[in-house]
């Protein structure tokens, strides 16, 4: 069970472990990343909340979205290292 008590970092380690696990390269993982918490911004405020006038983005969802792209990014690196290792390992 994968339980963080903070919902917005739960959010974002999730998509990024979600994100690294499926996309290799990094301008790839960059962009799913940035229009997935876009897209989510846009449909949490339009349809779920009502607001208009329609305002995407805050702080919050920056600090989010450079979170899940920072974890992404140090996952993704350490999982293509320890590929890269054990690769060499069992060739030798």
């Amino acid at each position: 069970m994968f339980i963080i008590y903070h919902i917005k970092l739960d959010i974002a380690v999730l998509l990024a472990l979600l994100s690294a696990g499926l996309i290799k390269n990094s301008l790839e993982q960059f962009t799913v990343i940035t229009l997935g918490m876009i897209f989510g911004d846009f449909i949490l405020t339009l349809f779920i909340f009502h607001r208009l006038p329609l305002e995407l983005g805050d702080f919050e969802l920056y600090d989010m979205w450079l979170l899940t792209f920072i974890i992404c990014r140090v996952f993704s690196e350490a999982a293509n290292r320890g590929y890269q290792r054990m690769k060499q390992y069992f060739v030798k």
